[in-house]
């Protein structure tokens, strides 16, 4: 899941630090989930989700 964030992150063009301030984490933190060092909490993909503009089964379909 947190290598399909960094896709989705990169693809609209944002930047990390960027990301991680609206979502209300370091972008230290959001590295460790786009990179699988971390598990992706619900809330946190909740609001990663809304920023990106997709939906839950959108996304879960997009994983794998």
């Amino acid at each position: 899941m947190g290598l399909r964030l960094r896709e989705l992150r990169v693809g609209r063009g944002l930047q990390q630090g960027e990301v991680a301030r609206r979502l209300g984490v370091s972008p230290a933190y959001l590295s460790l989930i786009e990179k699988g060092k971390r598990a992706l909490q619900l809330p946190l993909l909740w609001k990663a989700l809304e920023l990106y503009g997709l939906g839950m089964e959108e996304f879960m379909a997009s994983v794998g």
